[in-house]
């Protein structure tokens, strides 16, 4: 495949389907308020933005799987939004992202401590 055609289709592949981008625009806007409502000391805009910045992490992830699911089966359209779906998926996804980064930093503890062993004895 051409390069120029790669850069080409992934700057059209979300206007394909352009009833699915509000929604994630949305989100975006009412994320971007929480500092505003900081500044303005106002809880009523700040708990907004909060409520959607948790609907932003229970959604956009799984949103992002069903996307890869879709381009492997080399289909050129957004998926559709399907609630259930969308957050099963991303608590998934955040559950698996978790373990990874646990798992990593109990395999730097165990180098670090293999490394610099700890003096102290345990009775």
């Amino acid at each position: 495949m051409d390069l120029s055609k790669l850069v080409l289709n992934s700057f059209k592949y979300p206007f394909r389907n352009i009833k699915k981008l509000p929604v994630l625009c949305l989100l975006f806007v009412f994320i971007g308020i929480i500092p505003i409502g900081m500044i303005s000391n106002n809880n009523y805009i700040t708990a907004i933005g909060a409520i959607a910045f948790f609907l932003f992490i229970l959604l956009v992830p799984g949103y992002f799987i069903s996307m890869i699911k879709l381009g492997s089966n080399q289909s050129a359209m957004l998926p559709s939004f399907n609630l259930v779906n969308n957050i099963y998926d991303s608590i998934r996804v955040l559950f698996f992202e978790n373990s990874l980064y646990a798992g990593s930093c109990c395999f730097i503890f165990d180098c670090i401590n293999g490394i610099w062993p700890c003096k102290q004895k345990f009775n």
